[in-house]
């Protein structure tokens, strides 16, 4: 089952480097408060090129999947008010979509 959850760092195609970065990934979020991970997994998307978070396991109706706490989302906001890159996120913004903008900012970090 394909879960509505979509990262746009781990949208693309997985290779060993990128899945053992998402996996530190999902270590580095169970380690925050108030984080929640159920079971679920990383891996390659069965609709195409890219991958998502699919589950790992049957799961109970209501079970929680996945929470992360608000202090580890990076917004728009994050984004645009970067000292390096955020008046160029701000123009891709404006010229394209917030995706696109947040796309640049995590390939900057």
């Amino acid at each position: 089952m394909l879960l509505p959850i979509v990262s746009t760092a781990c949208a693309l195609r997985c290779q060993p480097a990128q899945c053992y970065a998402q996996g530190e990934l999902l270590g580095w979020l169970a380690e925050m408060p108030g984080c929640e991970i159920g079971p679920v997994r990383f891996g390659d998307s069965m609709r195409g090129g890219g991958g998502g978070v699919f589950l790992s396991r049957a799961v109970e109706d209501k079970q929680l999947l996945f929470a992360v706490p608000l202090g580890a989302m990076i917004t728009l906001q994050d984004a645009i008010d970067d000292p390096n890159v955020g008046d160029d996120l701000s123009l891709i913004y404006q010229d394209n979509n917030e995706r696109a903008a947040l796309s640049g900012f995590v390939a900057h970090l």
